[in-house]
């Protein structure tokens, strides 16, 4: 779990996926992790390159810039306490 999460998507980043239809890394989660935390009341975000040019809410699709808590599962799905 991550606390006081800022989600950051590099905008060159975004633009050079685009433009080459080849992943890099270019977005991550910035902030403070936790080493004991419950989980509850967390929504699901995403971010696709394609699509998007911030990490969003899954049901939404709503830019999602910062979250109290981000839990990342093994799985790649990401979860912010918004």
């Amino acid at each position: 779990m991550i606390a006081e999460a800022t989600l950051v998507v590099q905008p060159c980043g975004n633009v050079q996926v685009r433009k080459t239809k080849r992943k890099n890394v270019h977005a991550f989660v910035r902030g403070f992790l936790l080493e004991s935390f419950e989980i509850k009341d967390l929504q699901r975000i995403r971010y696709n390159p394609y699509k998007h040019t911030t990490f969003v809410r899954a049901d939404t699709e709503q830019p999602v810039l910062k979250s109290d808590r981000v839990f990342l599962s093994a799985e790649g799905k990401c979860c912010g306490g918004l």
